[in-house]
């Protein structure tokens, strides 16, 4: 391990900064003249000095009591070369720095990424995680170096904001009546639904046509979560759906002949793509764009050139467009005329989620004595950032779902078992549950929503969809017993030890007093469990479920052990509410209506790759109807 004593090497390297300053001071004072050096003597050595101090000052300077590579400590580049071999390799960045705290066998280790800045922490010890994000917010709080990978998208949008930012609480108040039970079960809700029943329609015609071979997945799944977020946020017709597109042209185009006569079943099939409409489009390349920036130490400087390329100026400028008409549409309604017959304003009932927030604007504005901007930045910003988070997480957990489902054949078994056993109407008559039948389970806590919900964590957990939360600390502070210092990057990983790989043992006197076992069951923050280290890179559902004492049954249990899959605190995940209905509604759907079957190996694999979250590298299903008819 290439460490060294960190200490001392951090002190040597503090002091021998130093070095060269006093030599320089000695040589000036004296002056050239009195040393009689040649003139071009002096300044050879004028020039040496000056190179050695920005020598000292351009390279890392480690935190004490923090592993780091220690050749990386005297390279002006750090760790750059070996995190860009890493990136060039894997297609990801924050799995190297999960890998780092399993290579260092460390809770806590630290990179050298930028020059002139200090060094990245790294944090995977999940208690002393939890207490960070739960308790100590006069610590840490949202990162700056958010706003930094956001900001070519949403210079605007509150998730990037500090919490004491103004900016930060005035738009969290246009938007949080969003997330609202209300409003997802009138508005949000049933658009998913709506929605994850085209995609049910066009995964039983290729099932029809695929006739037990495989075919890839990932656009579809894709293109039906961006259809019910922009469907909920915007109010889309159905010709608008990309979803609509793919089944019109599956119905209309022939396949081709050679997928046809394959007679090898494990040969994928390949579908015909259909252009899609053209914002939905600019969606999907906005969000494809943040692969880029993610993995780009620099991300601002790296957008600001790919900005100016025609196909993203096309996108940035086809979703500008398209969310100024809904807008419009919008304020259209809203001075509609009294409807008799209903007896209110028919522009004063939020028919889709732009629609609420221009009524919350009038609402504030009137409340403020000002005129309201219904055309901001800021509300601009707000759908988009909802559009691009909000599609690409839940296609990506679907995604690794569908691939695990696939590979675990027992786990589907037993969650369509209980789902039929719950809704024994809909099975009968041999048809999809609806809408409000699904909703009744999750209202009434029926028992297959037990393992529904451990399904999804599970998913969530191993699938690491966002494996990574991105904090800055506010003052000099202490973590696992070492000094970091204010303006400290930190990066708190969920894709190592204690979370999908064994843990790192930790003294609990190192920890803070709020991460520690006889202070974990304190007060209304409760910390979670911890996994047991000998399956925790197993598919395992079955581990977030307890068993009632009173009542002998199982109950999943959103503390068995520690996830990042939502963040946690005051910060933590803002459409966490619309997120797990639109899940647990694709799961129900897909599961009611299919038998995932085994992939073949060269179509399978858990790589991962990081765009704005991680989706699989590569995502196939061979699905068999699960009705039997």
């Amino acid at each position: 391990m290439d460490l060294g004593n960190n200490t001392q090497f951090a002190a040597i390297k503090h002091y021998g900064a130093s070095i060269p300053v006093i030599l320089w001071h000695s040589v000036t004072s004296v002056g050239f003249t009195t040393l009689k050096l040649p003139t071009g003597t002096g300044l050879l050595v004028g020039a040496l000095l000056l190179l050695y101090l920005a020598y000292w000052a351009i390279i890392p300077k480690p935190l004490a009591s923090i592993p780091y590579n220690k050749s990386s400590a005297w390279s002006p580049l750090g760790d750059f070369p070996q995190m860009v071999e890493y990136i060039l390799k894997k297609k990801e960045l924050f799995s190297w720095m999960g890998s780092l705290t399993e290579k260092y066998n460390s809770p806590i280790i630290q990179v050298f990424v930028h020059p002139f800045a200090k060094p990245w922490v790294v944090v995977t010890d999940p208690f002393e995680t939890q207490d960070l994000l739960l308790r100590r917010s006069k610590d840490i709080d949202r990162s700056l170096f958010i706003g930094e990978l956001l900001s070519g998208l949403t210079s605007e949008q509150h998730i990037q904001f500090r919490s004491d930012d103004i900016r930060f609480k005035r738009n969290r108040n246009l938007v949080n009546h969003l997330m609202v039970p209300s409003f997802i079960n009138r508005v949000s809700g049933p658009e998913a639904y709506r929605c994850v029943n085209l995609l049910i329609q066009l995964w039983k015609a290729k099932c029809e046509r695929a006739q037990g071979r495989p075919f890839s997945a990932i656009h579809d799944l894709s293109h039906s979560a961006l259809d019910a977020i922009a469907g909920s946020l915007l109010g889309l017709t159905e010709s608008e759906s990309s979803t609509w597109t793919q089944l019109e042209a599956i119905h209309q185009a022939p396949l081709s002949k050679g997928n046809v006569d394959s007679k090898n079943v494990e040969d994928p099939i390949n579908f015909p793509d259909a252009p899609i409409p053209s914002f939905l489009k600019s969606i999907i390349t906005l969000t494809d764009s943040l692969m880029i920036t993610q993995l780009s130490p620099f991300p601002k400087t790296t957008y600001a050139i790919v900005k100016m390329f025609p196909f993203l100026k096309n996108a940035i400028a086809t979703k500008e467009a398209y969310i100024t008409s809904k807008i419009n549409e919008s304020l259209t309604l809203m001075t509609s005329k009294e409807d008799p017959n209903q007896g209110d304003m028919t522009g004063s009932l939020p028919q889709n989620a732009i629609h609420s927030v221009l009524l919350r604007e009038r609402q504030l504005a009137a409340k403020e004595g000002r005129q309201p901007n219904y055309h901001s930045r800021a509300i601009t910003d707000e759908f988009v950032g909802f559009l691009i988070a909000g599609h690409d997480t839940t296609a990506v957990a679907m995604a690794w779902g569908v691939k695990y489902l696939s590979d675990h054949p027992s786990v589907q078994d037993r969650l369509r078992s209980e789902l039929q056993a719950a809704m024994p109407a809909a099975f009968a008559q041999k048809r999809a549950p609806t809408y409000d039948e699904i909703v009744a389970l999750q209202q009434s806590r029926h028992k297959c929503c037990e393992y529904l919900d451990a399904v999804i964590e599970e998913v969530l957990r191993l699938g690491n969809v966002i494996d990574f939360l991105l904090r800055e600390t506010l003052r000099d502070t202490q973590i696992l017993g070492r000094w970091i210092p204010k303006g400290t990057q930190l990066f708190l990983v969920a894709n190592g030890p204690g979370y999908v790989r064994p843990s790192v043992e930790v003294e609990d006197a190192a920890r803070s007093p709020g991460a520690r076992k006889e202070g974990s069951e304190s007060g209304k923050k409760k910390l979670s469990g911890r996994w047991d280290d000998g399956d925790l890179g197993e598919f395992k559902p079955e581990r977030w479920l307890k068993i009632n004492p009173e009542t002998g049954s199982e109950e999943f249990d959103p503390l068995a052990g520690p996830t990042l899959a939502f963040g946690l605190g005051p910060r933590g995940c803002y459409g966490k509410r619309l997120g797990m209905m639109a899940l647990r509604i694709h799961f129900v759907m897909i599961v009611w209506w299919f038998k995932l079957g085994r992939c073949p190996e060269e179509l399978g694999g858990y790589e991962g790759l990081q765009k704005f979250a991680r989706e699989p590298r590569r995502c196939f299903v061979r699905l068999e109807d699960a009705m039997g008819r």
